[in-house]
């Protein structure tokens, strides 16, 4: 059994595999834009915790497409 890295990045983009190794690419300006509109929103009590979770990805996502 072997380890599969499930994040690869490639110049200017973040791209990961979903649960049926499909890629998925997530440019950096569509990481900035989720993430300015979710500062933007307001949310529920419940969907706190997903929320910053979420955003926690996307920034570290964005973080690693603009070293």
């Amino acid at each position: 059994m072997s380890l599969i890295n499930k994040n690869v990045k490639k110049e200017g983009q973040s791209v990961m595999t979903g649960p049926s190794n499909t890629l998925i690419e997530l440019l950096p300006r569509e990481a900035e834009w989720l993430l300015q509109l979710i500062k933007e929103s307001t949310f529920q009590g419940k969907d706190v915790e997903v929320v910053y979770n979420t955003t926690l990805k996307l920034q570290q996502l964005y973080l690693l497409n603009n070293r």
